[in-house]
């Protein structure tokens, strides 16, 4: 399920507590749903969240110490 706006803001706001990772965007639009842009610095990578799922997924592989299993998103080539 695609999250509202301020789902969205709140899981941000909720991943200020963890050390290891940096919200980096918040972004999208009301019929399409939104998302978030989180860096792990663990592994140094980008992931997408952009639904419940993901969301909780991402935390319980952060508890576990685990990388998100979630295909991470494409860095940009110079």
């Amino acid at each position: 399920m695609a999250l509202l706006e301020k789902e969205a803001t709140r899981f941000a706001e909720s991943l200020d507590d963890y050390e290891h990772v940096t919200v980096k965007d918040v972004g999208g639009c009301g019929p399409v749903g939104f998302w978030l842009v989180v860096h792990d610095h663990r592994f140094d990578t980008d992931y997408q969240i952009a639904s419940h799922c993901d969301y909780w997924d991402f935390v319980g592989a952060l508890m576990n110490h685990r990388q998100y299993a979630s295909l991470p998103l494409q860095k940009e080539v110079a």
